[in-house]
């Protein structure tokens, strides 16, 4: 992708209250999901103010609950679960979906790259790219569990600017959504920016 085709993000870190941003981001997915889904938010009651980029949170929240819903049967449950830990924020989302077949999970944040197994389902292949480059802007990390056929859960932890030994979040990164892609989003839809080092 060259230059023309890129934009410059960085993580803009701002004092936030993780659970009202998890409440906003499920009143979000619920908004446009079937109501034949379950989302379940659990957070912890007196949680702390915590430096993370809102933007960027909110959309990783968004692309992990809308997959969830989108690869699970009608009826399933699809948990939220926020905290802190040992310094840094952890977010868990677990469905009780298709699951990720073993030959495609090395491949899964890889763009463009979609399951075996996902049948008519649509999708662009994007979201977990995205969700992952979100991430590494916080210094993150996003790991998961899948079986198929009983579900898949994705733990997400990002480093909490409020610790004075913490790191700071990965400022050097390059962000872009290529133009042709970017077109074809609808508003709701589009990603702020996909994220490559370099």
């Amino acid at each position: 992708m060259g230059q023309a085709d890129s934009g410059n993000l960085r993580c803009q870190l701002q004092a936030i209250d993780l659970n009202d941003l998890c409440r906003q981001a499920v009143a979000e997915v619920e908004a446009t999901a079937s109501r034949a889904h379950r989302l379940v938010l659990t957070t912890v009651d007196g949680s702390p103010s915590t430096l993370l980029d809102p933007k960027l949170v909110r959309q990783i929240l968004r692309n992990l609950l809308t997959n969830a819903i989108k690869y699970s049967p009608a009826g399933g449950a699809v948990e939220l679960a926020a905290l802190h830990r040992d310094g840094a924020v952890v977010l868990r989302v677990r469905d009780e979906g298709i699951g990720i077949p073993p030959e495609d999970q090395a491949h899964l944040f890889d763009m463009f790259r979609r399951g075996t197994n996902v049948g008519n389902i649509q999708g662009s292949g994007l979201g977990l790219a995205i969700t992952q480059r979100a991430v590494a802007l916080h210094n993150g990390t996003i790991t998961f569990e899948s079986v198929p056929g009983e579900g898949t859960t994705f733990v997400v932890t990002l480093t909490d600017a409020t610790r004075r030994d913490a790191p700071g979040p990965d400022v050097g990164l390059r962000c872009y959504v290529p133009q042709h892609l970017e077109a074809g989003w609808s508003r709701s839809d589009r990603p702020d920016r996909t994220c490559v080092s370099g």
